[in-house]
């Protein structure tokens, strides 16, 4: 039985995933906790980058290093 009250809860898209914890062992490059403490400067401009921005704190850090191994 149909009512246009109730939403249709089949034709929802699947929900992505948005981070969080992974799962034990399914991931084969685990992430390491860490508290780092950085100028508020930096802080307020990485904020400004988007939502995702602790996760592009990584992306910048990889970078860094992969840049100074080729030198």
């Amino acid at each position: 039985m149909s009512d246009s009250n109730t939403p249709d809860l089949f034709s929802a898209k699947p929900r992505r995933n948005l981070g969080g914890r992974p799962r034990k062992g399914a991931d084969v490059n685990p992430k390491s906790h860490i508290t780092l403490r950085v100028d508020t400067d930096v802080l307020e401009a990485l904020k400004k980058t988007g939502p995702d921005w602790r996760a592009r704190i990584n992306d910048v850090l990889r970078a860094t290093f992969a840049t100074r191994q080729t030198q």
